[in-house]
């Protein structure tokens, strides 16, 4: 449209009394180089987003996010601007193949010093948004994810010098197992039972997972050497109880149950560790962002029409509540659903067993 504009300005003599305000707004070579800087470091902040929010799809990752996400994000992030700073950032290709890019390019020494500036305090910022992340929520939903454990936390605090000693990690295991003693040892259960099992392979990293191993494979060997040579923490703790059992094995290798943790506690889990399934279930199911529950709200939007007028508030909460459930994986319909057409339905019902229908009432249309 610029350009347009600009021809005909030309055309009409081309003169600077005459030329269009609009034109003073058009961006130079040198001003759309910074977009694209910016646009190259705000990108891994796209992507954490929409991880942390869910997919809102049935069978891609969690339709609403956990906070076992957090800290691997996070990380990632703040090693995404310590580069940045250097001038350099990671950008995935086509093949999801992680390379480096040379960020300033052609820039002038200006330029870089300001973008410089913006991304250090981008650093700050988010440094101190991480050290609130230090509720035992947060550290319970790793823990009780089967495929991370402390394994994961050990991995990404290595580094940090406010990690390097073990004291944070008896402290969280205190309020684990405080938690855990309190609500969960001794509450009655009902034992249940479930044949499906998954099968997984080691293979199909999400974007997150890619760029914080290409960042590990890029830590000195002399930092590696050294974390060899520490001695590991023995994994045969006398078992006592569930916790006790389960923290002493080792995490689990199935790319399945990497993106469904819950399945693992509802397929395997289940029997061998009835009741602290229950409190692994409690810290995974912690939403990490209202994105899911605000596209419920838009479905129910959707699902009351003018058409459907009267439907009743309970109709349409018990609808988008299996709605959710399915989307998620937590429910499958038993009922014949491709035979619910016009007033089949009714009969449908009825042969399930599921309603008793009152012809006086019109709830359900």
């Amino acid at each position: 449209m610029l350009s347009i504009i600009e021809e005909r300005w030309v055309s009409q003599g081309g003169k600077e009394k005459d030329r269009p305000a609009i034109l003073k707004e058009k961006l130079s070579l040198e001003e759309w180089k910074v977009v694209v800087a910016v646009q190259k470091i705000l990108q891994p902040f796209k992507v954490a987003s929409k991880q942390l929010q869910g997919e809102g799809i049935s069978g891609k990752r969690s339709t609403s996010g956990g906070f076992d996400e957090y800290f691997q994000v996070v990380e990632m992030l703040l090693d995404h601007l310590e580069l940045a700073v250097q001038g350099v950032i990671i950008e995935e290709n086509d093949d999801h193949i992680m390379e480096e890019v040379h960020l300033f390019d052609d820039m002038d020494a200006k330029t870089r010093r300001l973008l410089k500036i913006y991304i250090k305090l981008g650093w700050k910022k988010m440094n101190e948004y991480y050290g609130k992340l230090t509720s035992t929520a947060y550290i319970a939903a790793v823990v009780f994810h089967p495929c991370k454990k402390w394994r994961t936390l050990g991995q990404l605090w290595g580094q940090l010098p406010s990690r390097q000693t073990s004291e944070w990690r008896k402290t969280y295991e205190g309020n684990l197992r405080r938690v855990w003693e309190e609500k969960y040892k001794n509450m009655a259960h009902k034992e249940a039972c479930n044949t499906v099992s998954a099968s997984g392979s080691n293979s199909a990293l999400d974007y997150i997972e890619r760029r914080v191993a290409f960042s590990r494979s890029l830590v000195r060997p002399d930092s590696q050497e050294r974390q060899s040579k520490r001695p590991k923490q023995s994994v045969a703790l006398p078992v006592q109880d569930e916790l006790d059992q389960y923290l002493s094995e080792p995490p689990v290798d199935n790319i399945a149950y990497k993106l469904d943790p819950i399945a693992w506690w509802r397929d395997v889990s289940a029997v061998r560790f009835p009741r602290l399934s229950y409190m692994a279930v409690d810290f995974l199911t912690i939403a990490s962002s209202s994105a899911e529950t605000e596209r419920d709200f838009s479905s129910c939007g959707r699902m009351v029409t003018p058409l459907r007028c009267r439907l009743r508030r309970h109709i349409v909460a018990m609808a988008q509540c299996l709605r959710s459930w399915s989307k998620a994986g937590i429910y499958q319909p038993t009922l014949p659903l491709g035979l619910l057409e016009g007033d089949n339905w009714r009969q449908v019902l009825q042969l399930a067993g599921r309603i008793k229908l009152d012809r006086d009432n019109e709830d359900y249309q």
